[in-house]
């Protein structure tokens, strides 16, 4: 049986998420004024959490607006150093690190862009990552522009589907577990043998017993062990 271990990014390894923060280090990095572009990403969000558009066009136009048409090559790297492993949650350093002694394999699904969650894979030498891909230029550079859709919800559960089918592993001859923060991962916290909501509270936890997932805390002093339901 093969032993697989999935973890989401932002909230789960990380403490924060990650994309706006890219957002703002690049534009920093780069020497883009933050005093206009700021305001515009605030009202891009708000129009995003009034359901105006969806996350693909807002996180294009994040892209554009902080950074440009092409991610420069070496900005990427330099933000996965920024935050690994200086903004990793203390309880995800413990459960990969128990992982990785247990054998299993260990993937990132995220909705992040891949060129920087790669980068963040590879500090944390993990196996496989995947993530919301982006268009490239012949010469490989990254481009602002998706390559697919957002690596969300429904979305993520079809990439891994597919990376499992490519890797010619079936799925009835793995056992996965899988860590999330949200609840908006139901359909691969559904599809796990394992499912594990990387959360806390009351509301969490009803969440969690009304779905039959485990809880478990990452967080502050959090060691990453499995709380009583």
């Amino acid at each position: 049986m093969k032993q697989i271990a999935i973890y989401d990014l932002d909230k789960t390894i990380l403490t924060k998420p990650s994309f706006t923060p890219f957002l703002i280090y690049a534009a920093k990095h780069t020497g883009k004024a933050l005093w206009w572009r700021a305001p515009l990403w605030l009202l891009a969000l708000t129009g995003y959490k009034l359901k105006l558009y969806g996350r693909k066009p807002m996180k294009q136009f994040g892209l554009r607006l902080f950074v440009g048409r092409q991610i420069p090559a070496d900005i990427a790297k330099k933000f996965a150093d920024s935050v690994i492993p200086s903004k990793m949650q203390r309880g995800a350093a413990a459960a990969i690190a128990r992982d990785r002694a247990a054998g299993k394999m260990l993937v990132i699904a995220t909705a992040a862009p891949e060129f920087y969650a790669t980068e963040i894979g590879a500090l944390l030498q993990f196996d496989i990552v995947m993530a919301t891909r982006h268009r490239q230029t012949d010469a490989r550079a990254y481009l602002s522009q998706f390559d697919g859709e957002n690596c969300y919800g429904p979305e993520k559960l079809k990439r891994v589907q597919e990376w499992l089918a490519g890797a010619g592993l079936k799925r009835n001859q793995c056992h996965i577990c899988f860590y999330s923060d949200h609840p908006s991962d139901g359909p691969m916290l559904n599809w796990a043998d394992d499912a594990i909501l990387v959360a806390e509270g009351h509301k969490m936890q009803a969440i969690a017993d009304e779905n039959g997932w485990q809880m478990m805390r990452f967080a502050g002093q959090g060691d990453g062990m499995v709380k009583p339901s």
